[in-house]
């Protein structure tokens, strides 16, 4: 590939890209936009499983899709319509 073809093609690459990213100008406004949402920051501060919902029945962590029972005012979730039975049999 000849000099002036590889510049040219440097040249497009850059524009395609938004512009030089290794320059000081390019490298400030990145750094403008560098701006943390609310689920990276939850991401930065890791996993805590004392937070994680879990089975009132099993303990086991719930899911997306989970059951749940309220009794007398207490909210009880489920992992599994197994383990919800399992409490209500308990209660009786």
């Amino acid at each position: 590939m000849a000099e002036d073809d590889l510049e040219e093609l440097e040249e497009v690459q850059e524009e395609q890209m938004g512009g030089d990213v290794y320059n000081e100008e390019a490298l400030d406004e990145e750094m403008d936009d560098d701006e943390i949402n609310p689920e990276e920051e939850g991401f930065m501060r890791g996993y805590d499983r004392e937070s994680v919902l879990r089975c009132d029945q099993c303990g086991n962590e719930l899911g997306d899709a989970f059951s749940s029972l309220e009794v007398e005012g207490h909210l009880y979730r489920f992992c599994s319509k197994k383990c919800k039975q399992d409490f209500q049999d308990q209660m009786m």
